[in-house]
Parts: C-alpha cells; structure tokens; sequence
C-alpha cells in the first residue's frame, strides 16, 4: 500500500470512478436527493485530474482510497473521500485527509472545509476526530430541509 500521493493528470479516471462507485455504494437509497457520484464520467473525473488535485493510495498499482481537492480562496476544499469497503479502519481516510491539510498548508490556506450529507452520522463523528467543526447547514435545490452539513478545520 502507498502512501497519499498527488495523482498526475493521466491518471486512470475510469479506475478512481470505480473506486469511487463502490465506495459510495452504501449511500444508494440512504441519502436523499442522490449523490452526485451517479452522474460522475470518466471525462469528469479526467476534467478534475488536470485542473485540480486527486490524492491516491494504491496497492498492487490500483486506487484503493482517493480524495478529490479543489482550492478556494481561503481554503482546500475537500470532496469524493472514497475508500474501498475492503480498506476501511486501517487510517486511509485519515492519511488521505493529512495529505490535503499539508498541501492547504504549503498553499497558506488556513482551512479544509468538506461537505457531509446529513443522513451520514458516522462521517460526521470522523470529521469531528479529526478536528473538523461543523459551521453551516444547507439544503439542495427543491428541498426545504436541511441535506447537507459543511465542516471545516482550522489549520
């Protein structure tokens, strides 16, 4: 197993949407409105690549957890955590999330700051071990309940 490591821009985009598919599998008929993953390509995923950054730890050559960063003005936004079901609770979540805090680091950007569905209570309590803090509620177009919770950490 690597290390979190920066993707380059070629990097197989069909391999991290599978990736991504699969983690995200147990959220189908759990949240609602539905991920955005569903609408996901590989030429989106390609588009993020060579615009932004995608952090990956692979073994055997394939991604087994990713985390997808796009910076703001004041922060590394963090999206996609996706670690195959298989690889959970051995700290590739973690790993992947200390990987983005060293780069918002060296970019001098004082936060992370993630969007967590609100029906994903476990996620939330990670954020918050992690040091993230929740700082506002939102709801998706069309809803008049709140769907989502932003965090943020401090850096």
């Amino acid at each position: 197993m690597t290390p979190p490591l920066k993707a380059p821009p070629d990097y197989d985009a069909a391999a991290l949407l599978a990736l991504i598919q699969t983690a995200f599998e147990e959220q189908r008929g759990r949240i609602d409105p539905p991920s955005s993953m569903n609408r996901l390509r590989p030429s989106d995923i390609a588009a993020h690549l060579m615009a932004e950054m995608v952090f990956v730890v692979e073994q055997d050559h394939s991604p087994i957890a990713c985390l997808f960063a796009t910076r703001k003005p004041a922060a590394l936004y963090v999206s996609k955590l996706s670690v195959h079901p298989a690889k959970r609770g051995a700290g590739l979540a973690r790993a992947l999330l200390s990987a983005a805090e060293a780069e918002a680091c060296a970019k001098d950007l004082p936060y992370l700051e993630l969007i967590s569905r609100r029906e994903l209570t476990e996620n939330h309590a990670l954020f918050r071990h992690l040091g993230f803090e929740k700082f506002a509620e939102a709801s998706h177009e069309g809803y008049d309940t709140v769907t989502e919770f932003h965090f943020r950490k401090m850096l």
